[in-house]
C-alpha cells in the first residue's frame, strides 16, 4: 500500500449525517479530514499495548516513518521516547555506580 492508495468503505446513515452537518456549518465540513481523524482514532483503539511497543520499536529502528508511527501512537510517540531515554539514563547511572563500587573494592 502507498500513500496514494484509497481506502473505501460503504456508508449509509453516516453519509446522510455528514450531509446534514455540512449544511449546518457555515463553510461546510472537510469530509476527508473528518474521515481521516476518525480512522486514526479507531486505529489507535484497535492496537494493543504489545502492538504499541512493537510499533515504537519499528519507528525507533527506522522500519516505519514517524508519520506512520504517529498515526498509531499520536502524542504518545513523544512520551514513549522520553520514557525510554529516562530508563536508559537510570540504567547507565546504575551501571556507572556499580563500576565505581567494583573499583573501590578492588583498591582495598
Amino acid at each position: 500500500m502507498s500513500y496514494d492508495d484509497e481506502i473505501k468503505f460503504r456508508v449509509g446513515a453516516e453519509k446522510e449525517a455528514v450531509k446534514i452537518l455540512d449544511e449546518l456549518r457555515v463553510g461546510g465540513v472537510n469530509i476527508s479530514q473528518l474521515a481521516r481523524e476518525g480512522f486514526q482514532e479507531k486505529l489507535r483503539e484497535a492496537v494493543s499495548d504489545d502492538d504499541r511497543i512493537r510499533i515504537y520499536e519499528m519507528y525507533d529502528e527506522g522500519e516505519i516513518d514517524e508519520d506512520v508511527a504517529r498515526v498509531f501512537l499520536g502524542d504518545d510517540l513523544d512520551r514513549m521516547g522520553e520514557e525510554i531515554h529516562q530508563f536508559e539514563d537510570v540504567h547507565n547511572d546504575v551501571d556507572d555506580r556499580a563500576g565505581d563500587d567494583l573499583e573501590e573494592r578492588e583498591e582495598r
